[in-house]
């Protein structure tokens, strides 16, 4: 075996001293020199045999210098050749009884947590799958994560395929009462999806549990919004933000001045009583700043109600002053076409407010878009009060009747609401 030498064509080399009945052992010598160690068998008698072979060694270098004993490699062909007549299988047929046997395995891996998958599971999956389809972006994203991490407060660990109709209204009373009904008919919207893409692979799973709920659809009809800041909670606000700024210290680069960007963002929503995709929206050949001019022209494209003019409030050209010089300071554009605000998504600017409302140990459901109700409460009760009809040209609404209804809020404490409905001279009258 040693002295075994390339010829012009592949050979093999038999050993004589295998012996008979086991197949034949032997040496396979490439034209390139190299050579392989194996034996030739057959399975089954007669007419039904079958011609097999394996490789035992696929390099006679590397096992002549780590065993090189011939008679251990004859009992390991012998052992071989008896395990694979007693199977009645070739090589190929042993592999592919191999492959089937870990398809089988593996099938009923899948199987199984297919079976146990929970709401969690399949968020991930379903929010990747749409991911590379029609992707999820900015608050829509946000709903549908929520939607399942809700989910999975109520449901726990509990498998899709035993979820029913009561587990769907439970959830459901959940985000009502927790979250409101907004919330509760989005997450319901959201989940259907997903468990329709469950029911694709998982026959078992119900993807009809929030169709077929028995709940009041008074229950979930949208409610207007009341929360408001008063006057002792929007102080604490505005000092939020500023403890909230110096705060991010550690914080450096333009990840710092973006952190500035949000806070003065968190500002210019409430002087304004904008909505916040208008300020995201804006442009520095928006704003007119001249303090004698002080106007944000809002186009069409960027507005829910059409274009419009606003005067700004004298508070806001410092802060709109500050940021242009900080982004011409750090080198981004700042020509007209440029955004005011392009180094945070509405997403990050959620945060940042929620981080200042915990600041502000304010523990109501207030949200970004109450900001504005606060201004315009502020307008419409303050001193001196204005009329709704000039709040309405101030923001530009075009409905007087809606502005009041959704903006004009009572943001008077428990004692003001108490002391207010005595009126002088009452006791005079028992």
């Amino acid at each position: 075996m040693e002295r075994l030498k390339a010829k012009a064509t592949p050979y093999i080399a038999w050993d004589a001293g295998y012996g008979r009945g086991f197949g034949s052992l032997g040496v396979r010598v490439a034209t390139s020199g190299d050579a392989t160690i194996l034996v030739y068998y057959r399975v089954g008698e007669g007419r039904k045999a079958k011609q097999s072979k394996k490789v035992l060694h696929r390099s006679l270098r590397a096992w002549l210098a780590k065993s090189g004993n011939i008679d251990e490699l004859r009992q390991e062909a012998r052992n071989f050749v008896a395990a694979a007549q007693k199977s009645g299988l070739t090589t190929t047929e042993q592999q592919e009884a191999k492959e089937a046997a870990a398809e089988v395995e593996q099938a009923a891996r899948d199987a199984r947590a297919e079976a146990e998958k929970t709401i969690t599971q399949l968020g991930k999956e379903y929010l990747a799958r749409r991911t590379k389809t029609k992707p999820y972006k900015g608050r829509e994203a946000r709903q549908a994560e929520l939607a399942v991490e809700r989910a999975a407060k109520v449901w726990g660990d509990k498998p899709l395929a035993a979820l029913t109709t009561s587990d769907a209204e439970d959830l459901m009373v959940y985000i009502r009462e927790n979250h409101g009904p907004q919330a509760a008919n989005k997450a319901r919207g959201l989940l259907q999806p997903m468990l329709k893409h469950a029911r694709r692979s998982m026959k078992s799973v119900d993807a009809t549990i929030f169709a077929e709920m028995e709940i009041n659809k008074k229950d979930f009809a949208a409610q207007p919004r009341t929360t408001v800041m008063n006057a002792e909670e929007r102080d604490r606000f505005f000092r939020a933000l500023k403890s909230v700024e110096a705060s991010r210290g550690a914080a450096t680069g333009r990840h710092r001045e973006a952190v500035k960007d949000k806070i003065d963002a968190l500002r210019l929503i409430y002087l304004t009583a904008a909505r916040k995709g208008e300020w995201l929206k804006a442009r520095w050949g928006h704003l007119r700043l001249d303090p004698t001019v002080r106007e944000w022209d809002r186009p069409d494209e960027n507005r829910k109600n059409g274009a419009h003019t606003m005067k700004l409030p004298t508070a806001t050209l410092p802060i709109l002053e500050r940021i242009h010089e900080r982004h011409r300071a750090e080198g981004r554009p700042v020509g007209n076409d440029d955004l005011v605000f392009g180094t945070f998504s509405e997403t990050t600017l959620r945060d940042a407010f929620l981080q200042v409302k915990k600041v502000a140990r304010i523990t109501s459901d207030l949200c970004i878009h109450d900001l504005r109700a606060s201004r315009v409460t502020e307008w419409a009760t303050g001193e001196p009060a204005l009329p709704p009809s000039e709040i309405a040209h101030m923001i530009g609404s075009s409905d007087v009747a809606t502005l009041i209804r959704h903006y004009a809020r009572d943001g008077a404490t428990e004692e003001q609401k108490l002391a207010r409905v005595d009126r002088p001279g009452d006791a005079e009258m028992l």
